[in-house]
């Protein structure tokens, strides 16, 4: 059962957690954006917030991500996710209406909620005790 909760992330949180939608690093956002990896590498340790020069890089490289969500927080990630991109009968009718990131982000949703179920039924074996970690000790 999910809880309905909303997270309040800083804007480098919100950041990375667009690389990460992406399956992206910090190295290929900075090959891809010129964007030095020092810069990204004290934004996600927290030592600098995201400049505007990152901020623009990263709305410039990834079009369907919200500046409000990103900048302010407010709203969804994704510029059309506030739309019922559902409607379509499939993840092909969507595709073949205009939407060329919905199969991408289907299958991504699908690959994930498959690992996180994964990975829930491990935790729910450490709880029940069903799984046993034993340290080798040799």
């Amino acid at each position: 059962m999910q809880e309905n909760t909303t997270e309040i992330f800083s804007i480098n949180q919100r950041f990375f957690k667009v690389l990460d939608f992406y399956g992206h690093t910090r190295y290929k956002f900075s090959k891809d954006t010129g964007v030095s990896e020092a810069v990204l590498l004290n934004m996600f340790k927290g030592k600098n917030k995201a400049s505007i020069d990152v901020i623009e890089a990263l709305l410039n490289n990834y079009k369907a991500i919200s500046a409000d969500w990103l900048i302010i927080g407010d709203g969804n990630m994704l510029k059309n996710a506030a739309q019922d991109v559902s409607v379509a009968a499939s993840p092909t009718e969507n595709y073949k209406n205009g939407d060329k990131y919905v199969l991408q982000i289907e299958k991504e949703n699908r690959r994930l909620l498959a690992d996180n179920d994964r990975k829930q039924e491990i935790i729910e074996g450490f709880m029940n005790g069903d799984i046993i970690i034993k340290k080798d000790t040799g």
